[in-house]
């Protein structure tokens, strides 16, 4: 159940990381229970088929199902940051805490002396193949760092650390 980035000209999808990022829809605003069931379900199927994907050392590659594609720091962090509000707020299991707490050390080793988190794609536009999705920058950019820091607040949660 990942979702893909559907190019307006062409038919093709990849399921692109920063395009699977976790909702924060449900909890915000009161919904009917029927829809909410609805959301909650598709929100396990995503996660379930987002473990599926990561990477042995914690993180998600930019083209989720493409292990030749780079490793991207801001999705590796959204999705860490959902799966722990998700485990928190009781809308998932416990069981993922773990693939959610390997994917914050896995983007803490990216974090530079300075604070830098590395490894975190440009902005990126709807591209046509797999190929332009590979090919964007990887650079410092400040949702990269935004959403480190929302998934390190996250974490506090479930590690018991203080901050």
């Amino acid at each position: 159940a990942l979702y893909r980035v559907v190019e307006a000209v062409r038919t093709e999808a990849r399921r692109y990381g920063v395009g699977n990022r976790c909702s924060e829809l449900i909890g915000l605003i009161p919904i009917e229970p029927g829809l909410r069931q609805y959301f909650l379900d598709t929100f396990r199927a995503q996660v379930d088929a987002l473990c599926a994907c990561q990477a042995g050392d914690g993180m998600w590659h930019t083209i989720l199902d493409d292990p030749a594609s780079y490793k991207e720091s801001s999705a590796t962090a959204a999705f860490a940051y959902g799966m722990l509000k998700g485990v928190r707020l009781g809308f998932l299991p416990a069981q993922y805490e773990a693939p959610a707490l390997r994917a914050v050390q896995a983007v803490l080793a990216r974090v530079d002396a300075a604070g830098i988190v590395g490894g975190v794609s440009y902005g990126t536009p709807v591209g046509n193949d797999a190929q332009f999705y590979k090919d964007i920058p990887v650079c410092p950019m400040t949702y990269g760092q935004a959403m480190a820091i929302l998934m390190l607040a996250e974490a506090l949660y479930h590690t018991g650390e203080d901050a």
